[in-house]
């Protein structure tokens, strides 16, 4: 399992969770305050709360900072996960570099403040890290169910009602995955989406 991937999965998460306006549909919002309450629970709700507002202004920097590179037409890809770590500022310096032929393609302040916003959040990400080891977990018990029962079923007619009897790749998909989550249901609390 890569974690950074699950890192932006839970970042994606928690900006929709703590978003100032929820989207969605009703069970989208429903699924979404029930995951925002759980993660509060394990990570204490201020400290979540100061973890994702951290989280929210290095990425609001960053949208700000690639803006202005050539009108935006220029992207940075950061490396995945909470904190992106100081080689990739060390990366970045020599396009603030205001003797680099052609001048600076970011300004030097820019890069200052995304930096002390990144350092920010890795000093106080521990919030964060119990919200990724609960996220870790979970996804570690449903492969494991799909390891423990391997068997190719048939899928139920409901089923192909709903996903189609025209790709019964993703139908039998679909069925090891309603399996494995059926699973979760009988063996541990509920989960966020019930």
């Amino acid at each position: 399992m890569l974690v950074d991937r699950v890192e932006e999965s839970v970042i994606g998460e928690l900006d929709a969770a703590f978003a100032s306006e929820p989207q969605g549909n009703a069970v989208d919002r429903l699924a979404r305050s029930r995951w925002r309450a759980e993660a509060e629970s394990l990570a204490g709700g201020a400290e979540l709360s100061k973890a994702v507002h951290r989280l929210q202004r290095r990425d609001s920097l960053l949208r700000a900072l690639m803006s202005r590179l050539n009108d935006g037409r220029l992207r940075l890809e950061p490396p995945a996960g909470f904190a992106w770590g100081e080689a990739f500022f060390t990366r970045l310096e020599p396009y603030a570099d205001r003797s680099r032929r052609g001048g600076p393609l970011i300004l030097a302040s820019d890069l200052r403040e995304l930096r002390r916003a990144d350092v920010a959040l890795s000093e106080g990400r521990a919030a964060l890290d119990r919200v990724l080891e609960q996220e870790l977990l979970r996804i570690e018990a449903h492969e494991a169910r799909h390891a423990l029962d391997p068997r190719a079923l048939p899928v139920p007619p409901r089923l192909l009602e709903i996903v189609g009897d025209d790709d019964l790749e993703f139908a039998t998909a679909s069925e090891r995955e309603l399996r494995a989550f059926f699973g979760e249901l009988l063996d541990g609390p509920a989960p966020r989406c019930t």
